[in-house]
């Protein structure tokens, strides 16, 4: 038993080898190899960090127990930031990995640091090393053009079968034949975890989730300090997967950096700009629709589909909603959607209407207006309609044009052309009527009638004949 003891730390020893030299940098594909940077005597001192405080265990699972939940993991995606600290030579790598047990996948690690850079800002900075999981099944790593093919060769995800520092945070399996101590429990990553104490390691399991969320490797000669140290510092379950993890190939840039994370559910969306991930589903087959991933700076809110249909929207002023517009694939009808960004999964729309002119918020931020056809009209004109968000109604205001309605600045009244071009019109969403209208001429784009609600400055800022930046009018109000 002994010897077989000796024969699984040795194994183990290997196995922590080859993780450094997966984690060590690799050809970029520009010919230039990264050299590891040389630690300084005082970045020897910061890399030894203390571990988790470990409590006793009043539970009553067994150590079998326990090494058998990591074999069934309990979960569908998950995302994690994590790092690996290589003590003797007192270099860190850090890994952000988005992965779904379909095999879907993003995974990003870092090259050598001399020291524990701080979370997140530092990492925003970093040089990195990419590995895309395509839907296919097949891995590719940036600047190489090796495929590996991991189909129907995984337990947890194809990662642990292609980077050894995913591979031990989600093993596979683990040595059967360790005298394994249940020793107490600590808490990592947020997350409840039981420790398990080997000969060699020490374990932080979560056993809700059957995932390591800390292992500590050592030799024989030196129990005190772990040789290396693998350690999860943020982790979330069944979170929406980015849409770029369906691609291909990596994308050019990786916006946004490695730090990026999921929404909680709670998150604060006033004030800040939205970034936007332009994409397609199929990167050989362009047809097969488009999606955006869209962003807070580096939190992932989730995936917005845009079916066919280009990249119509416009964002509240509250900065929480957001209304866009969708076409499903091999139709030619577009259709209204809008959104809450702090709950991106939750899709609204309307029937009614199709083929919908880009949306516009009213200034209170619970009204739509867009022009567009009625479904149900036997002989279909454009027509101005306005959407009560709370209620879901929806007023038919009378006719409307290819141009996008616009309101009044104090969200009183709505103003529109009629579908010549030829008329301005103006009408009261509470009442749901035509109030008003004034002679307007298309070719000089102004107004004809100087008795007018707006002048031709306004016309110029709410209805332009240009057509607007959607990308910088989304991202902010």
């Amino acid at each position: 038993m002994k010897m077989f003891r000796r024969a699984i730390i040795l194994s183990l020893l290997a196995a922590s080898s080859l993780l450094i030299k997966a984690c060590a940098p690799i050809n970029r594909g520009d010919g230039i190899t990264p050299i590891e940077t040389i630690p300084s005597e005082a970045s020897l001192l910061k890399v030894f960090e203390e571990a988790p405080e470990i409590h006793n265990y009043q539970g009553n699972l067994s150590s079998e127990q326990i090494a058998k939940k990591l074999l069934t993991p309990q979960w569908e995606t998950l995302w994690l930031i994590g790092r690996l600290v290589d003590q003797q030579k007192a270099l860190v790598y850090y890994v952000n990995a988005w992965m779904g047990r379909d095999g879907r996948g993003s995974l990003v690690v870092s090259e050598a640091q001399d020291r524990l850079a701080e979370l997140p800002d530092e990492l925003a900075a970093l040089r990195v090393a990419e590995e895309q999981l395509s839907d296919e099944n097949q891995i590719s790593r940036t600047g190489s053009a090796n495929w590996l093919n991991v189909k129907n060769q995984w337990t947890y995800h194809p990662f642990e079968k292609s980077d050894r520092f995913m591979s031990l945070f989600l093993p596979s399996s683990l040595p059967s034949n360790v005298d394994w101590q249940i020793i107490g429990s600590s808490t990592v990553a947020g997350r409840e975890a039981l420790v398990l104490q080997g000969d060699a390691f020490r374990l932080w399991v979560d056993v809700e989730k059957g995932v390591i969320l800390r292992l500590e490797m050592y030799s024989p000669e030196h129990q005190n300090a772990p040789l290396v140290s693998i350690q999860v510092e943020a982790i979330e379950y069944d979170p929406a997967l980015p849409a770029r993890t369906l691609q291909i190939a990596p994308q050019d840039g990786h916006e946004p950096s490695m730090v990026e994370r999921p929404a909680g559910k709670l998150i604060e969306t006033a004030g800040r700009s939205l970034s936007f991930h332009y994409l397609s589903l199929n990167a050989s087959n362009p047809s097969a629709g488009y999606v955006i991933d869209l962003y807070l700076e580096h939190v992932f809110l989730g995936t917005l589909d845009l079916g066919s249909a280009g990249f119509y929207c416009d964002r509240a002023s509250d900065w929480d909603h957001f209304a866009f517009i969708y076409q499903s694939q091999g139709k030619t009808t577009t259709e209204l959607h809008w959104v809450d960004l702090r709950d991106i999964g939750n899709v609204n729309t309307i029937a009614i209407v199709q083929n919908p002119s880009a949306p516009s918020w009213s200034p209170n931020s619970i009204r739509l207006a867009v022009t567009g056809y009625r479904t149900d009209d036997v002989s279909p004109q454009l027509r101005t309609f306005v959407v009560n968000i709370p209620s879901g109604e929806v007023s038919d205001l009378g006719q409307g044009s290819l141009v996008p309605p616009a309101w009044t600045d104090d969200g009183k009244y709505i103003f529109g052309l009629d579908p010549t071009y030829a008329n301005l019109l103006m009408f009261d969403p509470n009442t749901g009527r035509q109030v008003d209208s004034w002679a307007f001429d298309p070719e000089q784009w102004q107004m004809v009638e100087s008795s007018a609600f707006i002048n031709n400055a306004e016309v110029n800022e709410k209805l332009p004949r240009t057509g607007f930046d959607y990308l910088t009018t989304c991202a902010i109000p």
